[in-house]
């Protein structure tokens, strides 16, 4: 038997005017409105009566309890007052009035996490000796004691940030019911907090992503730091509420708030603000230097918080392609005043950068002399190897520590029989030319490097080449290497020449000073 039917049933006059109350359309039996979620392993229902004018003196109600749907506490009002969940004759006791506390028997208690719960009240009355009833009413609820669980963040996965606006993310789980919805949380600066769900409601933080009803849930909401927020550790620390309220077994008022509820335990989430750029240097090689030496620069950089991010980008003041990484090298081919500049980040996003002014003087001398095909000349510019084949640009190719730069096209003229070239090279070795046509050398030339440096090259040309496309191979091997290295360019010669082709081999060593 239900709890409340066993004695005498709590009767209690009310006016006119029923707060809270869920009234069906013609209803003598009201129910009061129950939490969709009980914060409890108990619970107790409430309900109203108002006897129609005209009945018998013969008027009860009878009450039924289902768990998940299915009837566990049965009741039979045909069988009349006091019968089975049923009050006893009620119609002496005024034309309306409130019953209840109504709960389930102990044999049903305690009530299962989960389950949902739900009790009907039917008014009976007779006509005749026959019980017929009326209407009814019913109030549903879901036990839920457990607390939900929750995972804070700020500024999703990053670690480090140099932006004073901060986002901050709760994502909120819970088996049965879904968020009040309610959060309650703090920021700190250094570490953690704790959270005071009495004074510490976050109403922006409180909307819920996927709506009230979701048990998943998400929260999202920013705040913008004060400007004098020092850089370091800031940490939002969070607790949630579900919407499972305690059951208030001895008033109709089963209404509740969010601090009353089941409450998450408190998380943390933090970011570490960093607005500091880092430190950044260059080393260079040499800072006064001629054309054609090669210049190796390196990067140096640290930040006390965020750390660097290791992708560096070198800008060599003379509009050639930038640089990349810790370390690289640069050649300039003009002579003047040069302003690298390096930069990079750290781990926060903040840029910082350093200049090395690199002065430029012109060329050393190429000395040595030249041989039978080929001549050794003091190092051009890539205009003037340009200029000198004829216009048509250049091109460049680098061999294991030689940077090679030709003509893209020569033009045949007369008095014009040498291919003009420029070979740096980072330490000793010997060069070898080849210019060949469909597989066969029209001619060679070579020169050696006894240290590093920079140089022009003529390859003596046939006398009756003719024109067309021929590769021009370059091979390159360090001194102390038992390894050669190749590379190939093409070559277009134009306003052919009549004459066949041929070529002649020749050795030039050269000394750079």
């Amino acid at each position: 038997m239900l709890r409340s039917i066993r004695s005498s049933p709590a009767l209690v006059a009310v006016t006119a005017v029923l707060l809270g109350i869920a009234a069906p359309a013609q209803a003598e039996v009201l129910a009061y409105n129950e939490p969709p979620f009980t914060k409890s392993t108990t619970n107790s229902w409430f309900f109203h009566w108002t006897r129609v004018q005209g009945t018998t003196n013969e008027y009860f109600i009878c009450f039924t309890l289902r768990k998940n749907g299915i009837v566990i506490e049965p009741s039979n009002g045909t069988n009349g007052p006091g019968s089975q969940n049923c009050t006893s004759n009620i119609y002496a006791s005024g034309a309306s009035g409130d019953i209840g506390p109504i709960q389930p028997d102990p044999g049903d208690l305690p009530m299962t996490v989960g389950a949902a719960y739900e009790m009907c009240a039917t008014d009976y009355r007779s006509s005749a000796v026959i019980y017929q009833s009326a209407s009814s009413a019913c109030q549903t609820t879901t036990i839920d004691n457990t607390k939900p669980g929750i995972n804070t963040f700020v500024n999703g996965s990053d670690t480090y940030t140099n932006n004073l606006t901060i986002n901050m993310h709760i994502d909120y789980a819970d088996a049965v019911a879904p968020p009040f919805p309610a959060n309650f949380g703090c920021l700190a600066l250094g570490g953690g907090c704790t959270v005071d769900v009495n004074t510490q409601y976050i109403a922006g933080c409180s909307v819920p992503n996927f709506g009230s009803f979701a048990k998943n849930n998400s929260f999202d909401c920013q705040t913008t730091l004060d400007g004098g927020t020092p850089d370091g550790v800031v940490a939002f620390c969070a607790r949630a509420a579900d919407a499972a309220i305690p059951d208030n077994p001895s008033s109709t008022n089963q209404g509740g708030n969010a601090t009353s509820a089941n409450i998450s335990d408190p998380q943390c989430g933090s970011i570490i603000l960093d607005r500091t750029p880092p430190n950044v240097s260059i080393t260079a090689s040499g800072t006064s230097v001629k054309v054609g030496d090669l210049v190796n620069l390196s990067a140096q950089s640290s930040d006390a918080t965020s750390g660097t991010t290791g992708q560096y980008t070198w800008v060599f003041g003379d509009n050639t392609a930038n640089g990349a990484g810790a370390t690289t090298s640069h050649t300039y081919t003009q002579s003047g005043t040069y302003e690298v500049k390096l930069t990079t980040a750290d781990g926060a996003g903040n840029g910082g950068e350093a200049k090395q002014v690199i002065t430029v003087n012109p060329p050393r001398s190429g000395g040595g002399t030249g041989g039978e095909g080929g001549t050794i000349t003091p190092p051009p510019t890539n205009n003037n190897i340009s200029n000198e084949a004829g216009g048509g640009g250049t091109q460049t190719t680098t061999i294991s520590g030689l940077q090679v730069v030709a003509p893209k096209r020569f033009k045949l003229r007369r008095g014009h029989r040498k291919l003009p070239m420029a070979f740096t090279s980072s330490g000793p070795g010997t060069v070898g030319v080849t210019l060949a046509r469909r597989g066969k050398a029209v001619a060679r030339g070579a020169a050696t490097f006894t240290r590093a440096g920079r140089v022009g090259f003529k390859l003596k040309l046939p006398a009756k080449l003719k024109p067309g496309i021929y590769k021009l191979k370059i091979r390159f091997k360090p001194k102390g290497s038992s390894q050669a290295s190749t590379k190939t360019l093409k070559v277009r010669f134009v306003a052919a020449a009549k004459g066949s082709a041929g070529g002649v081999a020749a050795h030039t060593r050269f000394v750079p000073r």
